[in-house]
């Protein structure tokens, strides 16, 4: 896991290298920069497979023809060199990046489909002078390019780029308003309008002209067929739910989980501790018993006692990340131009919790992102089914719903008598699912899908999942920290796409395949859980509380009053509305924030103040 930057064209080492420290959060343990002609090839290194210099990048193949910069980590590289050896290559160091380039020089783009893992990556032919961008099959690690005086140019993150940009346009909608807050990390378009983003599951060629993206994975293309009953389901599932899990315990460094408490990150921590407990003596046995968990003692959020019960059970040592409000107006301009991009809760959490696993000393975490987008844990997702299923049904769906939502004021709870009457009220006036199809609605695979299939398709591939990972991937590099995600290989995606609706709810619970395939594995009091809460800032009790004099201040500050971004009478009275109420519900307070990020992200990354290592927000 690194941050790459390259430009083909012409540019100085030492501006170069400006743009290549911009990404020193994301590689700490190394640096490396190549002039070649045409090309310049940068690399920040965070060294997790044979950590000695001979992992350095940019890497050279043997015949010098090839360089290569790569961000990410191919988990079934062992395999992968065993076939490459059996050929007669002949390797000279630990990595899985030697794999990559050694695959690639041999196979070209078709190695891609061999691999299992994340990447962005770079390699550039010296013979031809010609470029071959990569991108993982879901998007888990960035990828953006631009067009410049130096070239075209390509970096892990935007920050990287903007020394080299003549103008920076900020997104007319994207950065002022939140109506696509949530769907626009799948597209190209970025926010600043000169960047470009590459799109996941395709590769291109270049000489410096535009590029054109290819695709080379598409999950419709790798739907399977399963078992028809439950019960072999549930097995398929465990089966690859704990080989997944294995690849991803290949490390040289020690390993962690970011433990919220939940059924997603307590699964994958209690799939560690069985698989560890099946390695036989004498075999060597991976660090990886440490969780880690954000608590918010005295809020709707705190799950640290699930979180607790989880590690006891598992035998791991956690880490309880204590969060404190009163810092972030210190820290979180810094945080944004981290981040780079708007979102619709506060970064401040999961940076710190991050940096508290770096601090411990761990470099990688599995975590359970994506279960919720493929086996339906999202409550306003599972409802979808009702399209699905009959009428018999409806009144335990939306059951299973209502057992979802925490039990607090700040999350209300529709009687079932409203959501099936919502339900029978929206049934023939709602969009018709293959509207979610896009270019792939023609698809047999997408035509054979339910309505709740669509809906996850959705949202794992175009809106909330890229998202995600796109935050995560910031949260966690931002302290030089590698997530992996086991819920994302994709041999379990493809299966996960391919189960029917009454798979995944079910009995009452969501996931339902997932808890019936880890029982045994899982503690039956988080396998069981139906609530769903998930890694959030309790952003109404903060901005209520110890947050309320500084977004008040924020209101009143000269920056804000002339902001070009952001809609102060919009923002202003999002804030009085949720200081006044008597009980402010969870989406109210995200409404107000994401009100208030437009200023935020323009002070921070647009006018570069949240750039130096420390930035507190300073009113003018």
């Amino acid at each position: 896991m690194c941050g790459i930057f390259g430009v083909v064209g012409h540019v100085s080492l030492e501006l170069a290298g400006r743009c290549l420290d911009r990404l020193a959060h994301r590689g700490p343990d190394g640096r490396g920069l190549l002039a070649l002609p045409g090309c310049v090839l940068g690399h920040r290194r965070l060294s997790i497979l044979d950590v000695s210099d001979a992992g350095a990048q940019p890497m050279l193949s043997p015949c010098g023809r090839y360089a290569m910069v790569y961000n990410g980590e191919v988990y079934n590289y062992r395999e992968l060199r065993a076939e490459l050896e059996a050929k007669g290559e002949v390797f000279r160091t630990g990595t899985d990046s030697e794999v990559v380039l050694r695959a690639l020089m041999l196979h070209g783009p078709k190695a891609l489909e061999r691999m299992n893992g994340m990447w962005a990556l770079a390699l550039w032919d010296t013979v031809e002078r010609r470029l071959f961008l990569s991108r993982d099959r879901f998007g888990k690690k960035p990828l953006f390019w631009a067009h410049t005086p130096q070239g075209l140019c390509f970096a892990s993150e935007m920050k990287a780029l903007l020394p080299l940009l003549p103008t920076r346009t900020p997104h007319p909608e994207l950065t002022r308003s939140s109506r696509r807050i949530m769907s626009y990390e799948a597209t190209e378009e970025c926010l600043i309008t000169e960047i470009r983003r590459f799109p996941a599951g395709c590769w291109a060629t270049t000489r410096g002209e535009d590029l054109t993206p290819v695709r080379w994975w598409l999950t419709l293309d790798h739907l399977e067929t399963v078992p028809t009953s439950f019960t072999a389901q549930a097995e398929r599932f465990r089966e690859l739910f704990l080989d997944a899990c294995r690849l991803r315990m290949r490390s040289d460094v020690p390993l962690g989980v970011a433990l919220s408490g939940g059924f997603d990150s307590s699964a994958t921590l209690c799939a560690m501790a069985h698989i560890a407990g099946q390695i036989r003596p004498g075999e060597p046995t991976p660090d990886w018993r440490n969780a880690f968990t954000a608590g918010f003692p005295g809020t709707p959020l705190d799950e640290t006692e699930k979180a607790a019960l989880t590690a006891r059970h598992a035998g791991a040592l956690l880490h309880q990340v204590p969060q404190n409000p009163a810092d972030i107006p210190h820290t979180l301009l810094r945080d944004l131009w981290l981040l780079e991009e708007q979102h619709l809760t506060l970064p401040s959490p999961f940076v710190r919790l991050y940096q508290a696993v770096r601090a411990q000393g761990v470099k990688v975490t599995l975590d359970g992102h994506g279960a919720d987008e493929c086996l339906a844990g999202y409550g306003f997702d599972f409802l979808q089914a009702m399209h699905d299923a009959g009428p018999v049904y409806w009144p335990g769906i939306a059951q299973t719903y209502r057992n979802s939502l925490p039990r607090h004021p700040q999350f209300p709870r529709p009687s079932i008598g409203t959501l099936l009457w919502r339900h029978l009220r929206n049934r023939a006036a709602q969009r018709p699912a293959q509207a979610f199809g896009g270019p792939h609605q023609e698809h047999p695979a997408w035509q054979g899908m339910g309505r709740l299939g669509r809906i996850l398709y959705h949202s794992f591939h175009h809106t909330i999942l890229p998202t995600l990972l796109r935050n995560y991937d910031r949260y966690a590099m931002a302290a030089g920290v590698e997530v992996r995600m086991p819920f994302m290989d994709h041999r379990l995606v493809s299966y996960c796409f391919s189960l029917p609706w009454n798979s995944k709810v079910r009995g009452g619970f969501s996931k339902a395949v997932a808890r019936q395939g880890l029982r045994g594995i899982v503690p039956d009091a988080i396998r069981l859980d139906t609530v769903k809460l998930g890694f959030n800032a309790p952003m109404a009790d903060w901005v209520r509380g110890p947050l309320r004099i500084f977004f008040q201040d924020t209101v009143s500050s000269r920056s804000f009053r002339e902001s070009d971004l952001v809609d102060q009478k919009l923002a202003t009275g999002r804030l009085n509305g949720l200081l006044e109420t008597g009980t402010p519900s969870f989406a109210q307070a995200e409404a107000c924030w994401t009100a208030f990020i437009p200023y935020f992200w323009e002070q921070a990354f647009l006018k570069e103040r949240g750039s130096g290592e420390a930035a507190p927000v300073t009113l003018g």
